[in-house]
């Protein structure tokens, strides 16, 4: 049982750094691959931070929790 917790708990990590992989950059970059023209991007609203942040939170505390 212990096995499966731990295996879980990693496959939990290696999915979460996917995901702010997936979060990183601007949302917004497809817009200058369109036209190259435009030198300043919108900027976000800070959603894509405050999710990398939780996940990073979350991330933290499964390997503390994988450690004991």
């Amino acid at each position: 049982m212990r096995r499966i917790i731990q295996i879980s708990g990693w496959l939990l990590f290696i999915m979460g750094l996917i995901i702010i992989m997936l979060f990183s950059g601007n949302e917004y970059q497809w817009m200058q691959d369109m036209d190259p023209s435009m030198t300043a991007l919108p900027q976000g609203n800070g959603n894509r931070e405050i999710i990398k942040m939780l996940i990073y939170f979350i991330l933290i505390i499964v390997q503390i929790a994988l450690y004991f």
